[in-house]
């Protein structure tokens, strides 16, 4: 009886190593933290627009326990001409899987973002944020490029 066990365990292990090699890595989606940040996500087909938050001076913060992104999704932040930074953070247990495009509308605003579990930018993820140059783009807290 002890043996069949351990094969039966050894075949699931087995199993459930070659899953892991064939299953692709999928982004999370977006969903705020229920932390009385305020921030509210509106899902409109292949967009989350990003709005609402807690306003401090000329800064807006959000906060997200999930951020991430699939191919041809666009997370939109909605920012105003008052607005110098807006910073996120996301506070769940996951690294921030960038497929799509993350974006700023209504202002010319730097966008920060920090996730402690790392950043992971896929071939053809892209970043429009009027408020920033290419070469000192404020988003990225830890970057590995797939």
């Amino acid at each position: 009886m002890k043996n069949q066990l351990t094969k039966l365990v050894s075949f699931l292990l087995c199993f459930w190593a070659l899953n892991l090699k064939i299953t692709p890595v999928a982004a999370q989606s977006i969903t705020a933290t229920p932390d009385g940040t305020g921030t509210i996500i509106n899902h409109n087909g292949n967009t989350y627009n990003i709005q609402g938050g807690t306003q401090a001076g000329a800064n807006l913060f959000h906060s997200f326990t999930e951020f991430g992104l699939n191919p041809d999704e666009i997370a939109n932040f909605l920012s105003n001409p008052q607005i110098n930074n807006i910073l996120g953070r996301v506070t769940g247990s996951n690294p921030s899987i960038i497929q799509g495009l993350i974006q700023l509308s209504g202002g010319n605003s730097n966008l920060y973002l920090m996730n402690p579990n790392g950043w992971v930018f896929h071939q053809g993820a892209s970043i429009d944020v009027p408020g920033s140059s290419c070469r000192s783009i404020p988003v990225i807290a830890i970057a590995v490029f797939k």
